[in-house]
């Protein structure tokens, strides 16, 4: 139960501090070349695979997301993933326990400013990412690091994460 608390306080402090100000749109350049050349070599209804960790210096613990993006006609790209946390612990001691997962909305501008809306906890965050290689990532003060990674793109069948 303290644990809990802890985190749903570490979530309440996080959104205040991040949410409350509106964060202005100054993603370097570095990004628009990557964005560019994905939008460019998806065909449609193509969508890439991402990961997305968070490495957290204001409490003790990391996050995993899996997902997915998909590249729209103004060349941002919207998705979906799930959370996991090392401090969700499973049976057995297992971390990042995939019964208790979070759900995210996420959004990445064509240069390269990722908004993330947490579903399960209804607060967003905007980051202004870098990115080298396939890799798009942000130091933020007093949060930690943000980092997202394309990976292999699929068509799509069906639907996605809801």
């Amino acid at each position: 139960m303290k644990r809990v608390k802890i985190c749903l306080l570490t979530l309440l402090a996080v959104s205040l501090s991040l949410g409350a100000t509106p964060q202005a749109a100054r993603a370097d350049s570095s990004c628009t070349a990557l964005l560019t050349n994905k939008k460019q070599q998806a065909s449609p209804n193509q969508t890439y695979a991402i990961e997305m960790t968070m490495h957290r210096e204001d409490v003790s613990f990391v996050s995993y997301s899996s997902g997915y993006l998909t590249p729209n006609s103004d060349g941002s790209f919207e998705g979906r993933s799930n959370q996991l946390f090392s401090d969700r612990i499973a049976a057995g001691q297992q971390p990042f326990n995939i019964n208790s997962a979070d759900q995210l909305y996420l959004e990445l501008s064509p240069t390269g400013l990722l908004t993330i809306h947490y579903e399960t906890w209804n607060f967003d965050t905007t980051w202004d990412m870098s990115c080298k290689g396939s890799i798009l990532t942000t130091y933020i003060p007093n949060v930690g690091v943000v980092t997202l990674t394309f990976r292999n793109a699929s068509i799509i069948i069906g639907e996605r994460l809801k």
